[in-house]
């Protein structure tokens, strides 16, 4: 993992040797593509320091273009350009042994790059994720059926103190009311 930090960090440094074309505008271009955490962990500006999307050899890389600083015995010191014109802080580059830059078609080590001199860094597609395909969309699922209609309510009811015993009593005091009426009836003839 750590070699490959190191050689996405930096990527393939170059200059006018390397013979690039730039990808057409229906391919990849550097706001299609994500990436890898490796990267942004060295470099967190690199979505707004890709300038584009370049074949080299058949294979794409995203072109970026860095300033040498300054070099010291603790190493190599570099600005890199982004979209609006402006430059990243400085930082170290720990490129790994023996990596050199083509200057003009002429391998320079990266010890050897002067000052105020500008290269371009070319981060493989291993350094990126491709945009993803977008997936078939699958067919909307039919909506939930609708939930059960509440059963209605039942019609409510009498107490069931309320029985017949109240028209036993009113019948029971008709045939009272009756009889009496009976009884004053011969009582009077």
């Amino acid at each position: 993992m750590s070699k490959l930090t190191l050689k996405v960090a930096l990527g393939a440094i170059a200059c006018a040797g390397f013979t690039t074309t730039t990808v057409s505008a229906q391919e990849i271009t550097c706001g299609d593509i994500t990436f890898v955490p490796a990267v942004y962990d060295r470099w967190p500006h690199a979505d707004e320091g890709c300038q584009e999307i370049v074949i080299r050899d058949g294979k794409p890389y995203a072109k970026f273009e860095a300033e040498v600083v300054s070099q010291s015995p603790s190493g190599t010191y570099v600005r890199y350009t982004l979209n609006d014109g402006s430059k990243t802080p400085s930082r170290k580059i720990e490129p790994p042994e023996g990596f050199e830059a083509l200057i003009g078609g002429t391998p320079i080590a990266i010890p050897d790059l002067k000052p105020r001199q500008v290269v371009h860094v070319y981060l493989p597609e291993r350094a990126w994720a491709p945009p993803a395909e977008p997936e078939p969309v699958a067919a909307a699922a039919p909506p939930p059926p609708p939930p059960p209609a509440p059963e209605p309510e039942p019609e409510p009811m009498m107490p069931t103190t309320a029985g017949n015993a109240g028209w036993l009593a009113i019948m029971g005091g008709l045939f009272l009311l009756l009889g009496g009426a009976l009884r004053f009836a011969r009582q009077r003839s």
